[in-house]
């Protein structure tokens, strides 16, 4: 029988390399036992993935590119060879009567649409159109209600009415000029009662009739009528009563309208005079003097 201190020492180091095994196979590396990856120090930054940009950079980025995409408006064609700058002529308007035109020339896109007197027409206004034509396109109405009395016709008061037949001729005066009218702010000129139904045009829709020119007008001007005008231009004759147009001109500079009376020499009511030509030239220079 072997003695037990033989094997005493034996059993002890079997114990411990088994336990030095056991601790062995329990332990990992730092990156092994954490459940978050290991990371390093940046080397470096760089421009995000498309997948992992943020919302708002990729939106920013296509609201770009649409913008950059978006095709230019082509530019307008040339007023055409044929269009008379030097003379007034007729212009058919369908669905109306015909207007009398004396087109500007380029770069002025500027309507300036007349009113005649009732029962007249819109002749005696030839004096003073060549001079208007630096100023925008003349476009002269014509009235299409018949006086019964007397020869010629006069104007509808309904301002829907008149407006769709400004809206007919405008139509066909823009697409005589290859689109070069501006039919959103327009120049409203009148004589008589010409100049009432302009008034009340103006009233009707003020932000569309900027400028205004009112020769012997039958009444005193509204100011309630003028609220979106940035001149208003108010002639009278020497040889008519001109009382109640002067009054209305200061009731318009009273409520901070710019306003004017201008007198036409030797002029009796429904003519320009003498010195319609020259008044007139300066009627249109004063209007106009602050537009863009």
């Amino acid at each position: 029988m072997k003695a037990p201190a033989r094997d005493f020492p034996r059993a002890r180091v079997a114990l411990l390399l088994s336990s030095m095994a056991l601790l062995s196979a329990c332990r990992t590396t730092p990156a092994q036992d954490s459940s978050e990856p290991a990371t390093t120090e940046p080397q470096g930054r760089t421009a995000p993935s498309e997948d992992t940009r943020s919302p708002a950079s990729s939106d920013s980025s296509r609201a770009a590119t649409a913008h950059a995409e978006v095709p230019k408006e082509p530019a307008p064609e040339p007023l055409p060879e044929d269009l008379n700058f030097d003379r007034i002529v007729d212009l058919p308007v369908p669905g109306d009567l015909a207007v009398r035109v004396l087109h500007a020339r380029a770069p002025q896109s500027r309507a300036l649409a007349y009113f005649h007197g009732m029962c007249s027409s819109s002749t005696p206004a030839d004096i003073w159109a060549k001079k208007a034509a630096e100023y925008g396109t003349v476009i002269m109405l014509r009235a299409n209600i018949p006086c019964g009395d007397r020869p010629g016709n006069k104007w509808s008061k309904d301002p829907a009415e008149l407006t769709a037949r400004l809206d007919r001729a405008l139509a066909a005066v823009k697409e005589a000029r290859n689109g070069h009218l501006d039919t959103d702010r327009i120049a409203l000129l009148g004589y008589s009662q010409g100049a009432h139904r302009i008034e009340v045009l103006a009233g009707y829709a003020p932000e569309r009739y900027p400028w205004l020119i009112l020769g012997g007008p039958p009444e005193a001007a509204v100011p309630a009528n003028f609220k979106g005008a940035r001149a208003v231009a108010v002639l009278g004759g020497d040889l008519e009563n001109t009382d109640h147009m002067r009054q209305g001109v200061q009731l318009l500079t009273h409520k901070g309208i710019k306003a004017r009376f201008f007198r036409l020499p030797a002029s009796y009511h429904g003519t320009f005079g003498p010195k319609g030509e020259e008044v007139m030239a300066e009627v249109l220079a004063w209007t106009f003097e602050d537009s863009e």
